[in-house]
């Protein structure tokens, strides 16, 4: 294990105001300082009000990490607003000692752990040119202990999953979702999607993926269609094939618990979410 964290990390979080969101940019913000040796947060949002500002400032400061709040202008479109952090890194990308950038939804809780799952992940996976993904998951309103996939609405079938082999006990599969409300990447990855085609907001999905994601949520898509071939995904997910479970560190917390506390829906938890097997 590296157990290394980035040197230099900027995130950019979308903030849509609605004062009772607040209390999840709290949340998630309380760990931020931990992801990187130097973090910078830019809080990106729509509010030009200065009561507003004021109290998204009382929730971000004397966290351990730098900050900004910025107020994009001109958008055309409000459901733009996700997509103008891109303005804010395409700049600050220039100073070559930022070395990791990462964008979050507004309820997507990243902790140390997780950030160190992907460092690790990715120097194993760049040969391949593949890098490692979450699973967003949630807590039911009584909580029975378990974690809930956010995404998963059917167990996944590991043995129908393609993996791609580390050792004995744990391989990298490809999710059926690779959704994950953020992205997480390092320099040589931000500036490939950058300058490549992934950076549009007119990006091509696959065709199950065109009905569930909007043009909000394309803008954390990135490369993960993008370099592989038709119906694969670039996000791979840590798994262990003796245990058949998932790398507990992929795990990230949408932190509102609105999808699984949806009575429509039988949830399914992590532990009991993968059927079948794979031969390593």
């Amino acid at each position: 294990m590296l157990n290394i964290l980035p040197n230099k990390l900027i995130i950019c979080i979308t903030f849509h105001y609605l004062y009772e969101r607040l209390k999840y940019l709290d949340i998630i913000t309380n760990t931020l300082n931990q992801l990187a040796n130097e973090v910078l947060v830019i809080v990106v949002t729509n509010t030009n009000s200065e009561k507003n500002k004021y109290e998204i400032l009382n929730i971000i400061q004397n966290k351990g990490f730098q900050f900004e709040i910025h107020t994009p202008t001109l958008l055309g479109h409000p459901y733009l607003l996700t997509w103008a952090h891109y303005s804010i890194i395409k700049d600050i990308i220039q100073d070559a000692t930022f070395t990791h950038f990462m964008y979050l939804e507004d309820d997507i809780l990243i902790k140390k752990e997780n950030m160190e799952y992907w460092m690790e992940g990715r120097e194993l996976l760049k040969p391949f040119n593949f890098y490692p993904s979450f699973l967003r998951v949630e807590k039911k309103l009584e909580d029975d202990g378990k974690w809930y996939s956010s995404d998963a609405r059917a167990h996944w079938d590991i043995s129908q999953f393609p993996f791609l082999s580390i050792a004995k006990d744990y391989v990298f599969i490809t999710p059926q979702n690779p959704y994950q409300g953020m992205y997480l990447y390092d320099r040589e990855l931000m500036l490939e999607h950058l300058n490549g085609p992934s950076f549009s907001t007119d990006l091509k999905l696959p065709f199950d993926a065109n009905a569930l994601i909007g043009i909000r949520e394309r803008a954390n898509i990135g490369l993960s269609f993008s370099g592989v071939n038709e119906g694969r995904t670039r996000n791979l997910i840590g798994f262990n094939p003796t245990s058949n479970s998932v790398d507990k560190r992929s795990l990230i917390h949408h932190t509102p618990n609105n999808y699984v506390n949806m009575q429509s829906y039988q949830w399914i938890s992590i532990d009991e979410l993968f059927i079948g097997s794979i031969s390593n």
